[in-house]
């Protein structure tokens, strides 16, 4: 299922957003709602069209997930009834295609190319063993359009992707089979 996922982290009593991603993941477990708080997903006429609670661990990890999100222009979360943070999307969604590997020795070298319209895209490798029914996490810092990772990271067959978010929108590559 499709989950517009918003985490971050609770700060001296603030909250910042770290990351926004919108993926077909596996149902999230999410902690005890932090009080007052929520997420809202907002349309072009300024309608709430989604809100989830924001939830956090107690340690300070934040996260709000709201499962087959309808198409908005706007998240926002609101505290208290003030909104302490928003977020727009970019002018058009980001892109990725022609992804592709090489094996050199002990590492995996990955290429693409991408069309990303923010400064600081969140760039993700994931692999699956079970031909895409489960994805696995690779790798959570990856530079623009190329990563080196060590084979021994990957089981064999696994398919590989690379996926981009610029903060409200996601894209996910074709996968590579290694």
């Amino acid at each position: 299922m499709l989950r517009l996922t918003v985490s971050g982290r609770l700060v001296d009593g603030e909250i910042e957003v770290g990351q926004v991603l919108t993926l077909d993941t596996a149902p999230v477990r999410n902690g005890p709602c932090l009080p007052g708080a929520r997420l809202d997903l907002i349309d072009e006429a300024g309608r709430i069209v989604a809100t989830a609670p924001v939830s956090w661990d107690g340690d300070g990890a934040i996260s709000a997930v709201i499962p087959d999100p309808p198409r908005g222009s706007t998240l926002r979360i609101v505290r208290d009834e003030e909104e302490v943070w928003i977020r727009e999307p970019a002018g058009a969604p980001p892109r990725v295609e022609g992804l592709r590997g090489t094996v050199d020795g002990v590492c995996v070298r990955l290429t693409w190319q991408e069309e990303v319209y923010v400064d600081r895209p969140l760039r993700l490798l994931r692999w699956s063993a079970d031909e895409g029914e489960t994805w696995q996490l690779l790798d959570a810092a990856v530079e623009a359009e190329e990563a080196t990772i060590p084979a021994a990271l990957l089981p064999r067959p696994a398919l590989v992707q690379v996926v981009v978010a610029d903060g409200f929108d996601t894209a996910v590559s074709e996968w590579l089979r290694r």
